[in-house]
């Protein structure tokens, strides 16, 4: 689960309505950009793994194909996400502007490790419940839409992978 302010979740509202799809097709350009990737890194399918290595049910739907229900659902989860990630960047950046004004930055290693990557657990409807999905039991869109205010947890996996081909957890062949 991810979970930040309000504010910060608040800031991101709309960004995410065209789409994980359209959020790829920008943000592969901008990492290129500032030298993140390589300027040939190619946008990986939205569903990489090859033909009978996986259940069609575990497959990305493309955005055009989602209701408009698991549209608006599935935006707000990627705007919990960013707001999780900017607080997150926040809180890492409280940290080292302590280190400086108190002079120890100079003398510190500093090790960010972090384990906030999409994460296909919550299957392709998403999920505000992991416990349930480990537990045979996946989360239903209606029941989702149902604590669309509440959240502040669940990621929208698909726009936070670039540029990765698969899930947290995943190994990639």
């Amino acid at each position: 689960m991810r979970h930040a302010p309000q504010e910060y979740i608040g800031r991101y509202k709309g960004k995410f309505d065209d789409g994980y799809e359209a959020c790829r097709e920008w943000v592969l350009p901008r990492m290129i950009q500032k030298g993140i990737l390589l300027k040939d890194s190619p946008l990986t399918p939205i569903n990489p793994m090859r033909e009978g290595t996986y259940t069609p049910a575990d497959a990305v739907r493309p955005w055009n194909s989602l209701s408009a229900e698991e549209k608006r659902l599935f935006s707000r989860m990627a705007e919990v996400y960013a707001g999780f990630s900017e607080y997150t960047d926040a809180q890492v950046g409280r940290i080292i502007d302590y280190l400086e004004e108190s002079g120890q930055l100079d003398n510190t290693l500093i090790l960010y490790c972090a384990d906030n990557g999409a994460s296909g657990a919550g299957s392709p409807n998403g999920s505000v419940n992991e416990g349930k999905f480990f537990n045979g039991y996946p989360d239903e869109i209606k029941e989702n839409l149902k604590l669309l205010d509440k959240l502040g947890g669940p990621d929208n996996l698909l726009a936070h992978l670039i540029p990765a081909e698969r899930f947290e957890a995943s190994i990639t062949t």
